[in-house]
């Protein structure tokens, strides 16, 4: 049976692209078709076999090399997606974190400022029931 092999696939294509498509994308999986169909070819050696019977593996070893190439694929895009997602909620995770762990840290401090909100509110009330008395007096 036939190997196939695929060499590492890039992710940068992606974003150039605009695409928010993850994995291997159907471009680049044709093209690792073509490229393995064309080494499979190439190692048949199609050319000493007649017209029909060359034909008739070609056409066998294409239908193999694709089905391979598209489990291949479809496996491979299962596991950048699966990644990818657990990537994604551990980052979602880790910067919640991060702000409930600075809010708690300042929760004190709020706590605090409470009552001397509350002790600047009742001064004012004071000051206007002082200068209000002084009104009185002075009058």
């Amino acid at each position: 049976m036939l190997k196939v092999t695929h060499s590492h696939f890039e992710s940068s294509d992606a974003k150039t692209n605009g695409n928010d498509e993850k994995g291997i994308s159907e471009t680049k999986e044709q093209r690792l078709i073509q490229a393995n169909v064309a080494e499979a070819l190439r190692k048949a050696k199609i050319s000493q076999l007649s017209d029909q019977q060359g034909e008739q593996v070609k056409e066998q070893i294409t239908s193999e090399v694709t089905n391979e190439i598209k489990e291949m694929v479809k496996k491979d895009n299962r596991i950048i997606n699966r990644d990818a997602n657990k990537i994604s909620k551990n980052a979602n995770h880790l910067i919640s974190k991060a702000f409930l762990s600075l809010y708690f840290m300042a929760l004190p401090f709020t706590i605090m400022f409470i009552p001397v909100c509350l002790l600047f509110y009742k001064r004012d009330e004071y000051k206007k029931i002082l200068m209000k008395s002084k009104r009185d007096i002075n009058d």
